[in-house]
Protein backbone atom coordinates (compact mmCIF):
# COMPACT_ATOMS: atom_id res chain seq x y z
CA UNK A 1 0.00 0.00 0.00
CA UNK A 2 2.24 2.37 -1.48
CA UNK A 3 -0.30 5.48 -2.17
CA UNK A 4 -2.30 5.21 0.76
CA UNK A 5 -3.71 6.93 3.14
CA UNK A 6 -0.51 8.07 4.74
CA UNK A 7 2.13 7.30 2.19
CA UNK A 8 1.81 10.61 -0.02
CA UNK A 9 2.38 13.12 2.97
CA UNK A 10 5.14 11.36 4.13
CA UNK A 11 6.85 10.97 0.92
CA UNK A 12 6.57 14.58 0.40
CA UNK A 13 8.10 15.04 3.87
CA UNK A 14 10.71 12.89 3.26
CA UNK A 15 11.92 14.22 0.23
CA UNK A 16 11.87 17.71 2.16
CA UNK A 17 13.84 16.00 4.71
CA UNK A 18 16.47 14.38 2.25
CA UNK A 19 16.30 17.99 0.34
CA UNK A 20 17.16 19.39 3.58
CA UNK A 21 19.94 16.85 4.62
CA UNK A 22 21.41 17.16 0.81
CA UNK A 23 21.62 21.13 1.17
CA UNK A 24 23.73 20.74 4.37
CA UNK A 25 25.98 17.88 2.71
CA UNK A 26 26.31 19.92 -0.66
CA UNK A 27 25.19 23.65 0.47
CA UNK A 28 23.15 22.98 -2.68
CA UNK A 29 21.24 26.72 -1.84
CA UNK A 30 24.78 28.49 -0.77
CA UNK A 31 25.90 27.76 -4.65
CA UNK A 32 22.81 28.68 -6.20
CA UNK A 33 22.55 32.00 -4.26
CA UNK A 34 26.17 33.25 -5.19
CA UNK A 35 24.82 32.82 -8.84
CA UNK A 36 21.94 34.34 -8.57
CA UNK A 37 23.79 37.48 -6.61
CA UNK A 38 26.78 37.46 -9.61
CA UNK A 39 23.97 37.36 -12.63
CA UNK A 40 20.99 39.13 -11.19
CA UNK A 41 21.29 40.52 -8.28
CA UNK A 42 25.20 42.42 -8.77
CA UNK A 43 24.17 44.88 -10.74
CA UNK A 44 21.38 46.28 -7.83
CA UNK A 45 24.14 48.06 -5.58
CA UNK A 46 23.32 45.43 -2.62
CA UNK A 47 27.01 45.24 -1.35
CA UNK A 48 27.74 42.47 0.35
CA UNK A 49 24.27 41.43 1.25
CA UNK A 50 24.14 40.89 -2.28
CA UNK A 51 24.74 36.94 -1.50
CA UNK A 52 22.50 36.39 1.60
CA UNK A 53 19.77 37.87 -0.96
CA UNK A 54 20.33 35.45 -3.54
CA UNK A 55 20.77 32.44 -0.49
CA UNK A 56 17.31 33.32 0.21
CA UNK A 57 16.21 33.54 -3.41
CA UNK A 58 17.04 30.18 -3.77
CA UNK A 59 15.89 28.61 -0.78
CA UNK A 60 12.70 30.49 -1.43
CA UNK A 61 12.09 29.18 -4.15
CA UNK A 62 13.14 25.69 -3.37
CA UNK A 63 10.48 25.86 -0.43
CA UNK A 64 7.62 27.69 -2.50
CA UNK A 65 8.01 23.92 -4.24
CA UNK A 66 7.79 21.78 -1.18
CA UNK A 67 5.11 23.83 -0.13
CA UNK A 68 3.04 23.57 -2.87
CA UNK A 69 3.61 19.79 -2.89
CA UNK A 70 2.84 19.38 0.80
CA UNK A 71 -0.38 21.73 0.28
CA UNK A 72 -1.14 19.13 -2.00
CA UNK A 73 -0.88 15.92 0.02
CA UNK A 74 -2.50 17.32 2.54
CA UNK A 75 -5.46 18.07 0.86
CA UNK A 76 -5.38 14.72 -0.05
CA UNK A 77 -4.64 12.71 3.24
CA UNK A 78 -6.62 11.81 6.46
CA UNK A 79 -6.73 13.68 9.47
CA UNK A 80 -4.84 11.82 11.48
CA UNK A 81 -2.03 11.67 8.29
CA UNK A 82 -2.30 15.56 8.55
CA UNK A 83 -1.95 15.45 12.15
CA UNK A 84 1.37 12.95 12.13
CA UNK A 85 2.67 14.99 9.25
CA UNK A 86 2.45 18.19 10.96
CA UNK A 87 4.12 16.40 13.99
CA UNK A 88 7.30 16.28 11.87
CA UNK A 89 6.80 19.26 9.47
CA UNK A 90 7.14 21.13 12.63
CA UNK A 91 10.57 20.31 13.78
CA UNK A 92 11.83 20.67 9.96
CA UNK A 93 10.49 23.95 9.77
CA UNK A 94 12.28 25.07 12.95
CA UNK A 95 15.73 23.71 11.23
CA UNK A 96 14.80 24.91 7.93
CA UNK A 97 13.63 28.36 9.36
CA UNK A 98 16.74 28.60 12.49
CA UNK A 99 19.16 27.95 9.35
CA UNK A 100 18.12 30.42 7.35
CA UNK A 101 17.76 33.11 9.41
CA UNK A 102 21.21 32.04 11.14
CA UNK A 103 22.85 31.60 7.80
CA UNK A 104 21.84 34.97 6.73
CA UNK A 105 22.37 36.89 9.91
CA UNK A 106 25.86 35.31 9.42
CA UNK A 107 26.37 36.08 5.72
CA UNK A 108 25.49 39.67 6.65
CA UNK A 109 28.04 40.17 9.66
CA UNK A 110 30.83 39.36 7.15
CA UNK A 111 34.14 38.94 8.97
CA UNK A 112 33.36 38.64 12.26
CA UNK A 113 36.52 36.86 13.12
CA UNK A 114 36.91 32.87 13.50
CA UNK A 115 35.35 32.63 16.57
CA UNK A 116 32.36 34.16 16.07
CA UNK A 117 32.14 32.31 12.65
CA UNK A 118 32.66 29.69 13.96
CA UNK A 119 29.78 29.63 16.65
CA UNK A 120 27.31 30.53 13.78
CA UNK A 121 28.57 28.01 11.59
CA UNK A 122 28.35 25.49 14.40
CA UNK A 123 25.08 27.10 15.61
CA UNK A 124 23.47 26.59 12.27
CA UNK A 125 24.30 23.29 11.43
CA UNK A 126 23.96 22.02 15.25
CA UNK A 127 20.57 23.84 15.11
CA UNK A 128 19.26 22.08 11.94
CA UNK A 129 20.51 18.39 12.41
CA UNK A 130 19.21 18.61 15.88
CA UNK A 131 15.63 19.60 14.43
CA UNK A 132 16.13 16.96 11.61
CA UNK A 133 17.34 14.12 14.26
CA UNK A 134 13.80 14.73 16.47
CA UNK A 135 11.87 15.31 12.95
CA UNK A 136 13.27 11.29 12.41
CA UNK A 137 12.56 10.50 15.63
CA UNK A 138 9.21 11.66 15.30
CA UNK A 139 8.38 9.46 12.55
CA UNK A 140 9.97 6.49 13.73
CA UNK A 141 8.17 6.93 17.40
CA UNK A 142 4.87 7.43 15.12
CA UNK A 143 5.15 4.35 14.26
CA UNK A 144 6.53 2.01 16.71
CA UNK A 145 5.55 3.74 20.17
CA UNK A 146 1.93 2.72 20.32
CA UNK A 147 3.29 -1.12 19.84
CA UNK A 148 5.27 -0.99 22.59
CA UNK A 149 4.83 -1.11 26.91
CA UNK A 150 7.10 0.41 28.94
CA UNK A 151 7.48 -0.05 32.83
CA UNK A 152 3.89 -1.76 32.33
CA UNK A 153 2.35 1.09 30.80
CA UNK A 154 0.59 0.23 27.87
CA UNK A 155 1.67 2.86 25.65
CA UNK A 156 -0.52 2.48 22.70
CA UNK A 157 -3.12 3.91 25.65
CA UNK A 158 -1.05 6.37 26.83
CA UNK A 159 0.09 7.74 23.44
CA UNK A 160 -3.77 7.49 22.15
CA UNK A 161 -4.90 9.69 25.28
CA UNK A 162 -1.99 12.27 24.52
CA UNK A 163 -3.01 12.80 20.80
CA UNK A 164 -5.72 11.33 18.85
CA UNK A 165 -3.48 12.44 15.93
CA UNK A 166 -0.99 10.64 16.87
CA UNK A 167 -2.54 6.72 16.96
CA UNK A 168 -0.97 4.36 14.69
CA UNK A 169 -3.17 1.43 13.23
Amino acid sequence: RFIGDRCLIHLSLGLLFAYITLDDMFSIHEVLGEAISVHALGAMGLGKLAEPVGELIAFGGVGLLFIVVLWWTVRNSSARAICQGMVIMFFLSIGAFAGIFIDFLHSALGGVGPLINGLMTLLEDGTETVMLSLAALAAISMKSLPRQSVAGVDAEKAFAALSPCLEME
